[in-house]
Parts: structure tokens; C-alpha cells; sequence
């Protein structure tokens, strides 16, 4: 569990005292089928705010699924995708522009209550039918925050990561 300046790790169980309510599991997908190279999480969803967005024809799951990386600092998606998110943010968010995808610019805590909310439904496999669970994400779980000042989390990639800064103050279990 990574929450704020602390983190732990429980091996060998799950410590009940650490959550409450419910775990949502999801099996772990083989790259190209073939093999377990990552811990891949069939991702079938991400809504910004109300902005549905289609991340199965984007082929966020081209390698599977989404990688789930507790190594990996930010979050990586098909540019498809974080173009998306990025005129979502850019069009909620007034001091936002372009400088600011770009890492040239920062907003301050103050900031971020004008940031959209954004959640990744992932499901149990990848079935048709399998049972899908959503992950809440707010700014402060999507943005890298660096010497007082938040920064853009996402960046383009072919192969979808999950990146640590998504993983704040949640248990996340392997």
C-alpha cells in the first residue's frame, strides 16, 4: 500500500486490519497469450468526469492488458487515449495549456479541486461477460506532485501501465 510518505508491505497474507470493505480481483492476463510476463489487468473502460472514452479500440490491452507496476511512476496510455484526457483536463481546468502536458508548467494544490475525477474500469478476465470494478482516480492520483507543485502523471505508450501514482491510498495486492 502506498499512502502518502508511507508505504507497506504485507507478504505471505492479507493483513484484514490494513482495508475495509470489499477486494476487487482480477485475473492476471498472459502477454500474447503465451506467457505471465507482467501483472496484466484487462482494462474495459475510462470515464473523465462523463467522458466515456473507448480504450478496447485504442488496444489498451494489445500486450494483454494493462500492467500494473508498482516500478513504474507514472501512468502510460495509447496516445489515442491521453489526447483524451488531455483535452478533457485542458477544457475543465482554466489555467491549464498545452505547457502543462508538456511538463512546462505546474498547478498548485490549490488548483486541483477544478481537475476531473478519472476512472479505470478493469475486469475480473477478459470475458465478455466478466465482472468489471472501477478504480477512482482523483488529481492528487494522476498527477506526479514534486517540489510543491503538481505535474502531469500520463504519458503515451503502446504498452497501458498503471503507474504508482495511482496506487495512493489503496491496497493493492499481487
Amino acid at each position: 500500500a502506498m499512502c502518502g510518505d508511507d508505504a507497506e508491505v504485507s507478504i505471505g497474507g492479507v493483513d484484514e486490519d490494513f482495508y475495509t470493505g470489499d477486494i476487487n480481483y482480477a485475473e492476471t492476463q498472459m502477454t500474447f497469450g503465451e506467457y505471465y510476463g507482467y501483472y496484466l489487468v484487462y482494462m474495459s473502460g475510462l470515464t473523465i468526469d462523463e467522458t466515456y472514452v473507448d480504450v478496447v479500440s485504442a488496444d489498451v490491452n494489445k500486450y494483454g492488458g494493462l500492467v500494473i507496476d508498482t516500478g513504474t511512476t507514472l501512468h502510460y496510455l495509447p496516445s489515442s487515449v491521453v489526447k483524451t484526457i488531455e483535452s478533457t483536463v485542458e477544457d475543465a481546468v482554466e489555467s491549464v495549456s498545452d505547457s502543462f502536458f508538456e511538463w512546462s508548467s505546474c498547478v498548485t494544490s490549490d488548483e486541483l479541486s477544478s481537475f476531473p475525477e478519472i476512472k479505470y474500469t478493469f475486469s475480473a478476465s477478459d470475458d465478455d461477460d466478466a465482472t468489471t470494478f472501477d478504480v477512482s482516480l482523483e488529481p492528487e492520483h494522476y498527477l506526479l506532485y514534486y517540489d510543491d507543485c503538481y505535474y502531469w502523471g500520463f504519458e503515451s505508450s503502446t504498452l497501458a501501465i498503471f503507474g504508482n501514482i495511482g496506487m495512493k491510498d489503496k491496497a493493492i495486492i499481487f
